[in-house]
């Protein structure tokens, strides 16, 4: 009898490792297993998978900040959940205000305000705090150039480009 229950115990535990998740992987793992699930559209279940990493890894920032990246861009291009990427993105940048993802991310926010939610206020916010914080970071001329041009369509950005090259020509000639 006290073999019986032995292993009823002992298949009990194997269960519930096995249903509860593998418990702490390798750090890599979670990233391939968050490829996986994204390529299967399991797109929470990857985001859940990615958010492990903080929680079994909180002392390794690179791979925080990459599973942070990996959670904006599922957010973003998977979801279309704009809002939650920046949020995300945000995060990387509060907590990680040395790393070298603060710029980009703070681009990207930038960015994404701009032409995917269409907030040219909050865009414009962003792209003036990163050149505010960055002024000789190498995305800062692109930054530059979106500012000039936010909010323009991408007609009026042509007709301004022809007009440009038209202006161009004239010089030269």
């Amino acid at each position: 009898m006290r073999v019986l229950s032995f292993l009823s115990l002992v298949v009990f535990m194997l269960l519930q490792v096995r249903c509860s998740g593998a418990g702490k992987l390798p750090v890599d793992e979670y990233f391939t297993r968050s490829d996986t699930l994204v390529n299967q559209g399991k797109f929470n279940e990857a985001i859940e998978m990615l958010g492990s990493v903080e929680t079994y890894y909180p002392a390794d920032t690179g791979a925080v900040i990459r599973s942070l990246n990996a959670m904006a861009d599922i957010y973003a291009m998977n979801m279309n959940n704009y809002d939650q990427s920046v949020s995300v993105m945000q995060k990387i940048i509060d907590r990680y205000p040395d790393s070298p993802e603060s710029p980009k991310c703070l681009f990207k926010i930038g960015f994404t305000c701009e032409n995917m939610i269409k907030d040219i206020p909050r865009a414009k916010k962003s792209y003036e705090a990163f050149l505010a914080k960055y002024p000789n970071h190498e995305l800062a001329l692109s930054v530059k150039v979106s500012l000039e041009h936010l909010g323009e369509s991408d007609e009026e950005l042509l007709e301004r480009l022809i007009k440009k090259n038209e202006n161009l020509k004239d010089t030269i000639q």
